[in-house]
């Protein structure tokens, strides 16, 4: 159940960045965020402790760092677009 509500941000951010007609970017961070990360994982953090419940943590690991990039990445475009919105008004 935790993995679930680690990826919830994750999720709503991203489907909403690409509700604003941009997809490339957070299909390019999804797959470098999961895939690398959980990459990095098994190559770098797994062989410290490798048992196969520390491999399973790096689900909802992964999954907290995605949403933190997301809500980031999702404040930065709000912000961009509203700023481009307040620009238009003005002219």
């Amino acid at each position: 159940m935790p993995m679930y509500l680690l990826a919830v941000p994750n999720n709503i951010c991203s489907q909403a960045v690409r509700g604003l007609g941009k997809s490339f970017k957070p299909m390019i961070i999804t797959l470098v965020g999961v895939v690398g990360f959980r990459f990095i994982w098994v190559l770098f953090i797994f062989p410290l402790n490798p048992t196969i419940h520390f491999l399973g943590a790096c689900y909802p690991v992964s999954a907290l760092i995605m949403s933190v990039i997301f809500v980031v990445y999702y404040k930065r475009e709000l912000r961009l677009l509203k700023m481009k919105f307040d620009n238009n008004i003005e002219v």
